[in-house]
């Protein structure tokens, strides 16, 4: 498979039933670039689950990668995407087993998890962070420290329907929370997310709340149900998104004279208007159903106008 160069015929790598060692899986893969007609497909070729790699894939700058059907059952972080277009993880089952996290994606566009199974998280087993449409369908993800979803970082245009979440800490999913400054991309700069629809999700066991909207715009949460959620706290949280620049400085200030909102140095708060919670859907502790922290003043060296309380629109 060549790198650095568009396909024009696609490549299909067809695994059999059994377990690939990690010394036997090519764990980092980058700059392949699949097109639409000729994509990138790693396939379970017995049916789902059969196919199981006891080791993680790294992949960086790749374009239309489907993996489809295969089990990866890995002692740490079962996979990583970053800089990548057109990713598709269909009927995939992955244990990252206590890892820190089970699927990362970041700085990638066109990003879609579907009927899958994804568990074993020490943080969070989905983490989306500047990744621009997508979706999370019809999947189980269950069994973390903290949520077991998110998507931050001004990631946008995500559709999260028909999932399951259970058996985590913070919470079930969450639009926004905090990000590194640097990590952002242009023009999502300010929200923790932008246009995210939460719908007909199941959360349950959940220490935390069901769901959340940290620090994002333009975000629908509707027909959701949750039981045995917030055992700690409360069953459905609306607050701000956290901001830190945590290293680069040279990119936090790029993404700060661009109008981002953030410092160079300290940690600062984006404010969560511009979203709508449907209170009707059932939730396990009807009397403190949602609990919001509303935004007060900021210091205009975050890049907002002091005494401003309203968020302006999203990009697009």
């Amino acid at each position: 498979m060549p790198a650095s160069q568009s396909l024009t015929t696609g490549v299909r790598i067809q695994i059999t039933t059994g377990d690939l060692s990690e010394s036997a899986i090519p764990n980092y893969l980058e700059h392949r670039w699949g097109t639409a007609s000729a994509p990138i497909v790693f396939n379970s070729a017995d049916g789902p689950g059969r196919a199981r790699l006891l080791g993680d894939l790294n992949v960086f700058d790749t374009r239309h990668l489907y993996l489809t059907g295969i089990t990866i059952d890995s002692p740490g972080d079962s996979f990583h995407c970053e800089r990548c277009d057109h990713l598709l993880l269909r009927r995939v089952t992955m244990d990252s087993n206590g890892g820190w996290e089970t699927v990362k994606v970041n700085q990638s566009s066109n990003v879609f998890i579907e009927d899958s199974v994804l568990t074993g998280a020490g943080d969070n087993v989905v983490d989306f962070v500047a990744v621009h449409t997508g979706h999370i369908v019809g999947s189980d993800i269950s069994d973390a420290g903290d949520w077991c979803a998110y998507a931050k970082g001004g990631s946008s245009r995500i559709v999260v329907d028909s999932n399951v979440f259970h058996d985590c800490g913070n919470g079930g999913f969450t639009a926004g929370q905090g990000t590194g400054f640097e990590f952002m991309t242009a023009p999502w700069l300010r929200h923790e997310a932008y246009d995210v629809v939460v719908t007909n999700n199941v959360v349950h066991h959940t220490q935390g709340a069901a769901l959340g909207v940290n620090g994002a715009a333009g975000v629908l949460i509707a027909h959701n149900t949750a039981w045995t959620v917030g055992s700690r706290s409360h069953a459905i949280e609306v607050y701000l998104g956290g901001r830190s620049c945590d290293g680069d400085v040279a990119g936090c200030t790029a993404n700060r004279t661009l109008g981002g909102w953030g410092g160079r140095r300290t940690r600062r708060t984006v404010d969560p208007e511009r979203h709508r919670v449907d209170p009707q859907q059932p939730g396990g502790q009807p009397r403190r159903r949602i609990q919001s922290l509303g935004a007060g003043r900021r210091p205009g060296c975050g890049g907002r106008p002091v005494g401003q309380r309203r968020a302006d629109r999203p990009p697009g």
